[in-house]
């Protein structure tokens, strides 16, 4: 029986069938204490076969969108959330708008849940089976220069531009040169047609002027952006603070 299950295993292994390969045992096991007819093991096999290939390819979609930590939509405080309710937030859960493409702008003071939805939103899609790049604008704007001398870069700014959704966090945090303004605004025309966006910034677009340069390129990209776009605005002091206040006050 050994020798018979080595070599089960390797015909896996030479089919690709990882999941097989590894967990044979364990999947004979479940078919006898079941009693499976040949029809039903065989169902099993593949069933659990496909299983494994979508949550390596899930774990996968996962790295490549380079989030910053994991969060989720269950996790979100509504504390600080007046522009949307929780149902409302729940309906940009579903996805919906990403077909479109629809975009997302959130804006408002740091620590209130800006970047935390965004990254949820994301977290959410590619475990919808959807490709999501996340950066921070000066990560991006250093990817954006460095293109074309550095092999990586190319590479991840590839990888951002055949994304179904592009997440830009902290736009506005630092100001940029006009050069910097030129890039980032090409890759926005490039690819706002085919990528949804969902963009944090802690300044209200008739801000925007001010760090990028270029009152005439922001009124063109405001006018493609806005279009197609849903302005969330985030209130109220940041959660960190009361976070920290809080455990500040038990102590």
């Amino acid at each position: 029986m050994k020798e018979k299950n080595d070599l089960i295993r390797e015909q896996a292994k030479r089919l690709h069938l990882s999941n097989i390969k590894n967990k044979l045992d364990e999947l004979l096991k479940t078919a006898q204490s079941r009693q499976f007819s040949y029809e039903s093991f065989l169902e099993y096999l593949f069933s659990q076969e496909l299983k494994c290939r979508a949550n390596t390819a899930c774990q996968k979609r996962m790295r490549e969108a380079n989030f910053p930590c994991i969060k989720r939509i269950e996790e979100f405080n509504y504390k600080y959330m007046t522009s949307l309710t929780e149902k409302e937030i729940n309906q940009l859960g579903e996805l919906n708008w990403i077909a479109e493409p629809y975009h997302l702008v959130l804006v408002g003071p740091p620590g209130t849940g800006k970047t935390h939805l965004a990254i949820a939103l994301g977290v959410k899609a590619v475990e919808e089976g959807l490709s999501v790049s996340f950066a921070t604008m000066q990560e991006l704007i250093k990817l954006l220069t460095t293109e074309e001398t550095n092999h990586r870069s190319k590479a991840r700014l590839d990888r951002i531009r055949k994304s179904s959704i592009i997440i830009l966090d902290e736009v506005g945090y630092l100001p940029i040169n006009r050069r910097e303004a030129g890039l980032f605004f090409h890759l926005l025309n490039e690819r706002l047609d085919k990528s949804a966006f969902i963009i944090t910034s802690n300044k209200s677009f008739d801000k925007w002027a001010e760090f990028f340069g270029d009152v005439d390129m922001v009124l063109a990209a405001l006018d493609r952006i806005i279009y197609r776009s849903e302005i969330i605005e985030f209130s109220g002091e940041s959660y960190r603070i009361e976070h920290r206040k809080s455990i500040l006050n038990r102590n």
